[in-house]
């Protein structure tokens, strides 16, 4: 889905690479079983080895490829395409939107300001990989969860007129659209949910 914001956990090690090599941001949402149908189908690769041999080619191939030189990976990188998860009606023009209903929950706090306020508060406590993803430390996922919890259908819709009336729309949501809003939310809370029980961190980046 185009300019979506793919949301993924990742493991210290795979993270501190990025770090390291921000470029690599991209890699690990790459597809890379659509990427081994292609180099079969296009008879690029004769020689049979094993499934992660096969993916390890391919990475270092795309390196070379796209950044000049090869990048060994860590053992923990993933092997196949990441599940990343989205909120289904998000995208990058409309983070404000639910940045506004964070901001409307009945349990908001700073570490809020980082998951859809980056590009709106100064206090953030994301950090930037490179031009289009970021990273949260697993330790600020949980205040998230909290105030994802703590919305109703009130603070949606309160949150919801406001962004109209700053944006010069026609404002007013009943109970049947801001329950849409709380279904789709509670959705994207569970995921995160599963990302900070796992004691990863969340990365995410348009894609």
């Amino acid at each position: 889905m185009s300019n979506t914001l793919g949301f993924s956990g990742i493991d210290n090690i795979s993270l501190n690479q990025i770090k390291d090599n921000p470029d690599l941001t991209e890699l690990y949402f790459y597809d890379v079983e659509s990427s081994i149908e292609d180099l079969i189908e296009n008879n690029e690769f004769s020689q049979v080895l094993n499934f992660k041999e096969f993916v390890n080619y391919l990475k270092i191939k795309f390196n070379i490829l796209r950044y000049g030189q090869p990048v060994f990976l860590n053992e923990n990188w993933p092997q196949e395409e990441i599940d990343y998860f989205i909120c289904e009606n998000l995208n990058h023009r409309n983070t404000d939107l639910y940045h506004e209903i964070l901001k409307h929950a009945p349990y908001y706090n700073k570490y809020c300001n980082s998951i859809f306020g980056i590009d709106i508060e100064k206090n953030i406590t994301a950090y930037k990989l490179h031009e289009e993803a970021w990273c949260i430390p697993n330790s600020y996922i949980e205040e998230i969860i909290k105030c994802i919890e703590s919305l109703n259908l009130e603070s949606i819709k309160k949150a919801v007129d406001k962004w109209f009336h700053d944006n010069n729309k026609a404002s007013g949501i009943d109970d049947d659209e801001a329950s849409l809003f709380k279904e789709e939310l509670d959705e994207f809370c569970n995921k995160l949910n599963l990302v900070f029980q796992k004691d990863l961190h969340l990365i995410w980046l348009v894609c």
